[in-house]
């Protein structure tokens, strides 16, 4: 199962792991509840507008991530812990490299 580690240009800064399975590619976030808006950042954060409450965020990180790759995205790990391990079904790497470069040129 190869890895996928994500540079920024000069700083060899880790911007984003990404491990691809048979079911699809698996990646880990942090999530920060409560933003103004949804946004993946370069180096892993995962900006949420809702509340750590009942699963709304949970929920609306699944959401938002499946329509951002096009694919429907399963929480691995990380129900209640801002750490978490997402499944992005049917996606190969080379896609998911793909639309991360995309939507991170929107950002």
């Amino acid at each position: 199962m190869p890895v996928c580690r994500y540079y920024n240009g000069d700083r060899l800064k880790i911007i984003m792991d990404a491990q691809e399975t048979l079911e699809g590619v698996i990646i880990e976030v942090r999530a920060r509840p409560g933003s103004p808006r949804f946004m993946l950042h370069r180096d892993g954060r995962l900006e949420l507008r809702s509340q750590p409450e009942k699963g709304k965020a949970n929920r609306e990180a699944l959401k938002e991530l499946g329509k951002l790759f096009g694919c429907r995205a399963e929480l691995l790990s990380g129900t209640s812990s801002r750490r978490k391990r997402l499944l992005l079904k049917g996606l190969k790497l080379a896609e998911f490299r793909e639309r991360l470069n995309i939507s991170l040129d929107k950002n």
